[in-house]
């Protein structure tokens, strides 16, 4: 036998007799099972699951400070003081993705609500040291503390920049 040849096919006689072979099926039960259990899930999800997180308690905070952040047409990031205006720190064009990434994630869910952008955001230092941005306008939270003190650190500027009392 050469290398191109085909192996022989087995003839009729390696057939079992009389049937057709016969594919593996799976169990149908299990197939029920599963479908079962997901719509419960699901049904679950939707019967009992809270439509909209609740607004975290700042009662214990460190220092709380509203903010508002703009585009500006070229492109830069400014925040203000919610209270007076004051331009607290302007992001250039092309600098600090995180904190362009976080706020826009949290305009997105606005944007969805239909909500605008006049609800100040509000930046927290807590008394462990870590630092969130709430959104009351969605009760959306991100703890910024969690992403590194690279990531951290524009955002303890701004604390510090709008008066952190600490």
């Amino acid at each position: 036998m050469n290398a191109h040849a085909k192996p022989p096919r087995p003839g009729p006689e390696s057939a079992p007799s009389g049937d057709a072979p016969r594919r593996p099926h799976f169990p149908r039960a299990a197939l029920v099972g599963a479908g079962a259990l997901l719509l419960v899930t699901v049904s679950s999800a939707a019967l009992f699951g809270e439509a909209d997180p609740q607004p975290r308690d700042l009662s214990g905070a460190h220092h709380v400070v509203e903010l508002l952040f703009e585009d500006r047409a070229d492109g830069a990031v400014v925040v203000r003081q919610a209270t007076t205006g004051e331009v607290v720190e302007v992001f250039d064009p092309g600098t600090n993705g995180f904190v362009r990434g976080a706020m826009r994630g949290l305009a997105r869910e606005r944007k969805r609500r239909e909500i605008g952008p006049q609800t100040p955001f509000v930046l927290v230092l807590w008394p462990t040291g870590h630092l969130s941005i709430e959104d009351r306008a969605t009760n959306a939270s991100i703890d910024l503390s969690a992403f590194g003190p690279d990531n951290f650190a524009p955002f303890a500027r701004i604390l510090s920049a709008a008066g952190d009392a600490s």
